[in-house]
C-alpha cells in the first residue's frame, strides 16, 4: 500500500520527501493536481498518479507543460477547491509569466511545490528561485525534513487562504530523494469532485485584467500583512544557546549544520532556523541579533537570506558582523562534512580527528568533499573515501535513440550544426556520436536553429526534439520554422514516454504498460497541420534507412522533418513481462564471419556487445542475452552480415 492512501492518523512511515509532499496535499483536502514531470520533482506528480484513482473526487493530469499545469490549478481554485501544482526549477520559469499577473489579482488555496537542485544533479542550471520571490511578492516556505515536507503543506494552504496569494514550497533534490519518517494525519474520506465559483474575478466595468493599475498596491499590503503573521507564527524557531556569536539558516542547510555543530564538538550556539524565507520578518531577525558578536548565515543556493538579513541589520542600526557567501560557496550542495570544514576554517576550530586521514585537497575543495562523504547518524565516523571508476553516459540497451544517433552521424560525416534538447537524445552529445552543438532549454533547438540557418549556407541545420519536449515547447517553433520556411531539418525522436524522468504518459502513448490502448496524438499529422510540408516517419531500429532518409532531407530546401517512431525499450519489457510475450528471435554473432572491425562495439556502441573469447581463445565480440532486448539494430550496422538473428533461442 502507498504511504498517500493509509489511513491510520498517528502512524508513523517511512516516507520520500516527495511522497511526504503529496501525502500533505491529500491530507489538506486538494481537489486538483497537475504537474509536468520534470526531476527533481517528478516524484511527487507521480506518487499522485499512482493512487488518484483510489481517491474519490481527486482530479489529477499531468500537464503538457507548467504553465499549463499552473493555470489549470489557479482555474481549480477559483472554482473552490483547494489546488497544487509541482515542477522543477526550470519549469517555473516556464510558469512565470502567468504566475507574475495572477498573484496581482486573488487566488487562494494554490500551493506550488518548487524542485530546486543545487550541485545541478538534474538540471540545466543551478538557478536559485528564491530570488522571485522578491519580484513576485509571493511567501516562500523551506521545510528543512520530510516530516516537514508535509506538514508546510498544509500550512502553505493556510497562508494561501489567508491572504489570498499562491504560496510556494521551496524542496531540494536532496529532500524530495531523501527519505524520513512521517507521522500520518488525518487523510478525507473523499476529495472535492466539485466545488462553488469563487468571486476571486477583482475586475471593474471596463477591466478584466487582473494586473491592471492598483493591484500592485494591494500585492504589497499583502506581502506586509505576511511579514507581520510570519512573527507571531510557528514556522520560524530558535534553538537556544548562550554562546556570543549565532547561526542563522534554513531548510535543509539547518540538518546539515546541526550535524557540523555536533561533529565540531561545539555546543551551545543559538541557532534561528527559518521555515519562511519570504517575505521576512524585521522583528524576528533583529530579536535574534541583538546582543550577539558574530553571526553566520549557512544556506544552499546563493545569498537570498544574507543579503536581506544584512539590509535589515543595517535598517534598525545593528553593528553585528555578518558571514554567509563569504564562508560558504554559492556553487553546489551543502553537507554536514562542507559545512564542518566551512566554520572549522571560519571560526578557527580545530577539525576532529575524523578528518586527520583526508588528502589536503579534500579538505580545501568543500564542493568534492560534499560529494564525498557522508556521516551516519551522529556524524562520528566518515565513511571511506573512494575514486568512483569514470564511466561515459550511455543509452540503455536497446534504446531506440541509438541506431537513430548512428544514422544521422553516417548521413552527415560530422558536417553538420545541430541544436539538441532536453532528453534521453542527450546522450547523442558524448561519445560515440558527438552530436550536438547547443542545448539551451526545452523547445529551444528548434527556435536557434533557425536564426542560425538564414545566417550559415554551407553547414546543414538540423534541431533535434523528443515527443514530450514537443508538445510541452516545441509546437509554437515548429509552426514559425514552417511559416517562414527555415531551412532546418527537424528529426523528432519519438519514444511514447516522458522516458528521462520517469516514463510519465505524453500524448504520443499508445499503450498502457498493462497492455491498454490509450487515445493518442499522430505526431507526423500533428507537425503536417502546422504546415510542415516534407514529414517522413522512420523505423528507428533501422539505421541504414534512418541514414538514407536524412540524406535525402537534407537536399531539400526549406523545412521538412522526420519522425523516428520506437517505444522506448524499458517500457516495452515491463509491458511484455506483464503481458508474458516471449522474443521469438535472438541474436548472435558468428565468429567465422566477425572481422572485428570495432563498428558494432565501438561505433554503435551497445552495451549488450561485450569482448569475449571463443574457443581457442582468441579474442571475439559476443552478445550477452542477459542484456541484448532483440531490438536487432547491430544486425543494421554490421557490414559483413556477421550478427544473425535465431529463432526461439530464449525468451524474453
Amino acid at each position: 500500500m502507498s504511504v498517500l492512501t493509509i489511513r491510520e492518523p498517528g502512524k508513523k512511515v517511512l516516507a520520500t520527501g516527495a511522497e511526504a509532499f503529496a501525502r500533505g496535499g491529500l491530507e489538506a483536502g486538494i481537489g486538483f493536481f497537475a504537474t509536468y514531470p520534470g526531476t527533481p520533482a517528478s516524484g511527487v506528480g507521480d506518487s499522485i498518479a499512482e493512487v488518484h484513482k483510489e481517491l474519490e473526487g481527486l482530479y489529477f493530469e499531468y500537464s503538457m507543460n507548467e504553465k499549463i499545469a499552473t493555470e489549470g490549478a489557479i482555474g481549480a481554485a477559483w472554482g473552490g477547491v483547494r489546488s497544487m501544482v509541482a515542477m522543477k526549477l526550470a519549469g517555473f520559469n516556464v510558469a512565470a509569466d502567468t504566475l507574475f499577473t495572477v498573484i496581482r489579482g486573488e487566488v487562494k488555496g494554490l500551493v506550488i511545490v518548487h524542485g530546486s537542485d543545487p550541485g545541478q544533479q538534474s538540471s540545466g542550471t543551478e538557478q536559485d528561485n528564491r530570488f522571485y520571490a522578491p519580484f513576485m511578492h509571493f511567501p516562500v516556505l523551506q521545510p528543512s525534513s520530510v516530516q516537514e515536507a508535509k506538514d508546510f503543506v498544509l500550512k502553505a494552504f493556510e497562508l494561501s487562504e489567508r491572504f489570498i496569494v499562491p504560496c510556494i514550497i521551496d524542496a531540494p533534490s536532496a529532500l524530495l530523494h531523501g527519505s524520513g519518517e512521517v507521522e500520518l494525519g488525518v487523510l478525507p474520506k473523499t476529495f472535492p469532485a466539485t466545488g462553488e465559483l469563487r468571486p476571486h474575478f477583482v475586475k471593474t466595468a471596463h477591466d478584466v485584467n487582473l494586473g491592471r493599475p492598483g493591484r500592485h498596491k494591494v500585492l504589497l499590503m499583502r506581502e506586509a500583512e505576511i511579514r507581520e503573521y510570519v512573527a507571531s507564527n510557528d514556522l520560524n524557531r530558535v534553538v537556544e544557546g548562550d554562546a556570543d556569536w549565532g547561526i542563522i539558516t534554513c531548510g535543509m542547510a539547518f540538518g546539515y549544520t546541526m550535524e557540523a555543530l555536533n561533529i565540531l564538538g561545539i555546543e551551545n550556539v543559538p541557532v534561528l532556523k527559518l521555515g519562511m524565507v519570504h517575505p521576512l520578518s524585521p522583528d524576528s531577525i533583529g530579536s535574534f541579533l541583538k546582543g550577539l558578536k558574530r553571526v553566520v548565515i549557512v544556506e544552499e543556493g546563493e545569498g537570498f537570506l544574507e543579503g536581506q538579513i544584512k539590509a535589515m541589520a543595517y535598517d534598525l542600526g545593528l553593528n553585528v558582523p555578518l558571514v554567509g557567501k563569504e564562508w560558504f560557496s554559492p556553487v553546489g550542495m551543502l553537507s554536514p562534512s562542507r559545512v564542518a570544514v566551512e566554520l572549522s576554517k571560519g571560526l578557527g576550530v580545530p577539525l576532529s580527528e575524523q578528518f586527520e586521514h583526508l588528502p589536503l585537497e579534500f579538505i580545501e575543495d568543500t564542493e568534492r568533499l560534499a560529494g564525498s562523504l557522508a556521516f551516519p547518524s551522529g556524524g562520528s565516523i566518515p565513511m571511506p573515501l573512494f575514486e568512483a571508476p569514470r564511466r561515459v553516459r550511455t543509452f540503455c540497451v536497446g534504446c531506440p535513440h541509438r541506431p537513430v544517433a548512428y544514422g544521422i552521424k553516417k548521413a552527415t560525416k560530422g558536417k553538420h550544426v545541430i541544436g539538441t534538447d532536453i532528453g534521453c537524445y542527450a546522450m547523442m552529445e558524448g561519445p560515440p556520436f558527438h552530436l550536438g552543438d547547443f542545448k539551451i532549454c526545452m523547445g529551444g533547438g528548434i527556435g536557434s536553429a533557425q536564426g542560425l540557418s538564414r545566417k550559415v549556407q554551407d553547414t546543414p541545420v538540423i534541431a533535434f526534439i523528443g515527443d514530450s519536449t514537443l508538445f510541452h515547447a516545441g509546437l509554437p517553433s515548429v509552426l514559425n520554422a514552417a511559416y517562414y520556411d527555415a531551412n532546418v531539418l527537424l528529426i523528432v525522436l519519438d519514444n511514447r514516454w516522458t522516458a528521462m524522468t520517469g516514463h510519465q504518459p505524453t500524448p504520443a502513448t499508445q499503450e498502457t504498460p498493462h497492455g491498454e490502448s490509450v487515445r493518442h496524438v499522430d505526431i507526423a499529422k500533428l507537425l503536417r497541420g502546422l504546415g510542415v510540408k516534407w514529414v517522413k516517419e522512420v523505423n528507428p531500429f533501422k539505421p541504414d534507412k534512418v541514414e538514407a532518409l536524412v540524406k535525402q532531407a537534407l537536399k531539400k530546401p526549406g523545412f521538412k522533418a522526420i519522425v523516428t517512431k520506437g517505444e522506448c525499450t524499458l517500457q516495452k519489457g515491463r509491458r511484455d513481462r506483464i503481458l508474458k510475450v516471449e522474443s521469438e528471435v535472438t541474436y548472435q554473432i558468428e565468429a567465422e564471419k566477425c572481422k572485428m572491425c570495432d563498428i558494432c562495439f565501438a561505433d554503435f556502441g551497445c552495451p549488450a556487445i561485450v569482448l569475449g573469447q571463443g574457443e581457442d581463445g582468441s579474442d571475439m565480440y559476443q552478445i550477452d542475452p542477459g542484456l541484448c532486448t532483440q531490438c536487432g539494430a547491430c544486425a543494421s550496422v554490421c557490414p559483413f552480415d556477421a550478427i544473425v538473428a535465431r529463432e526461439g533461442q530464449r525468451g524474453k
